[in-house]
């Protein structure tokens, strides 16, 4: 299993340092432009890859969390059990995020193939969502008996998006400027997704001296990237007239 987990590190790191890099240009060019086109695809497929691979490393961590676990040499079985529950529930964390990022991406790209006053086209569309909101769910309750507020926050902001994004796959667009918000939001959701990612990963254990501020390196970017996604929405909806 460890065989599996290290290339799915490496991989998932370079996917996610790729989407970074490529994630300001779909923002500032041109909307509809072909660099806009070609950055958007390229940022959308190396977040799936984020997606993918960190959705099989939460279920390495889910089921073999010895696989991913720094066991001091001696180690009591009641401690042995404590860290296999925590590593347990991280993994559900991370399952969570990786779904919401998924999602996001999918959403985007489903934004733009769906016509206006017409319901969803595939099964993806309701499969994506459900499981961010049953995963979301399950964070939620995990957070509540752990009495942990990391996961009880992101629980309930993976359920009430995945029940969101629902909800606006069995309505659809009624005209062409709510396709073009749905996009938009969807894909900021996706780029706040990245930016997490990397100030909890890298930034995080870069400045170790901030370490009794962890929660910060998770719910600053979330909170910045939602304000900025419902600003930028009305900025968006001001020229769409």
């Amino acid at each position: 299993m460890r065989a599996l987990y290290d290339p799915l590190v490496v991989v998932h790191a370079i996917a996610g340092a790729l989407s970074l890099l490529a994630l300001p240009l779909p923002l500032v060019t041109r909307k509809g432009s072909r660099l806009h086109r070609r950055a958007g695809e390229f940022f959308v497929r190396a977040m799936a890859v984020v997606a993918i691979s960190g959705l099989l490393i939460s279920a390495i961590w889910l089921c073999a969390p010895l696989v991913v676990m720094k066991l001091p040499a001696e180690i009591s079985e009641a401690r042995l059990a404590i860290a296999e529950r925590s590593t347990r529930a991280y993994g559900l964390f991370f399952a969570t995020v990786g779904a919401m990022t998924g999602t996001a991406v999918w959403q985007g790209k489903a934004a733009l193939r769906r016509r206006p006053a017409t319901r969803i086209e595939s099964r993806s569309d309701r499969l994506l969502p459900a499981a961010t909101v049953m995963l979301g769910a399950a964070l939620l309750l995990t957070g509540v008996l752990m009495r942990d507020m990391l996961f009880v926050g992101f629980g309930a902001l993976a359920a009430w998006g995945g029940r969101g994004d629902l909800q606006r796959a069995r309505q659809g667009f009624r005209t062409p400027r709510e396709r073009i918000l749905g996009h938009l939001q969807a894909m900021l959701g996706g780029a706040t997704a990245a930016v997490t990612a990397f100030c909890v990963l890298v930034l995080r254990r870069q400045l170790p001296h901030l370490a009794d501020y962890d929660l910060w390196f998770w719910f600053v970017p979330v909170t910045l990237g939602v304000g900025g996604s419902v600003l930028w929405s009305r900025v968006w909806r001001r020229r769409l007239g």
